[in-house]
């Protein structure tokens, strides 16, 4: 969701095409962050990386 979020915000900002949102989100799916234990800490720490994930790949 929060790489959603960037990115979207960052095509409504006129910095990247709408095309480009599902590319960006589709490469933080891509990441591999699977097998942790999921606790609220693991959740905030995935949703900052998807978010600099979008940012570092605009």
């Amino acid at each position: 969701n929060g790489a959603n979020e960037e990115a979207v915000a960052l095509f409504l900002a006129d910095k990247i095409p709408f095309l480009k949102i599902g590319k960006l989100v589709e490469g933080v799916v891509d990441m591999e962050r699977y097998g942790e234990a999921y606790t609220i800490e693991n959740v905030y720490e995935c949703d900052k990386a998807a978010r600099a994930y979008v940012r570092e790949h605009i």
